[in-house]
């Protein structure tokens, strides 16, 4: 199964999981906690000294908001896909 594939069948699991256990306002409730969560790394983090002087620090940095965003993305493509 290609990453496309992949990605749609778990879109579609996610979605019949959140329509069977969970209503449009958990997706909210969630898309509203991962934002804040990235605002408040990127505010606390981005600019820190210890971060910017080491290379390892930087990329786990970024990974860890490159998959929040990736997250946010998915649910808010569910949501949206509810629209």
């Amino acid at each position: 199964m290609g990453n496309r594939a992949k990605m749609e069948n778990s879109k579609k699991l996610t979605k019949e999981i959140l329509n069977k256990e969970y209503g449009e306002l958990h997706v909210h409730e969630a898309l509203d906690r991962i934002f804040i969560q990235l605002q408040s790394l990127e505010i606390a983090l981005d600019e820190h000294p210890v971060i910017k002087q080491d290379k390892r620090s930087q990329l786990l940095y970024r990974a860890a908001i490159d998959s929040l965003a990736e997250l946010y993305q998915h649910l808010g493509s569910i949501s949206a896909d509810d629209a």
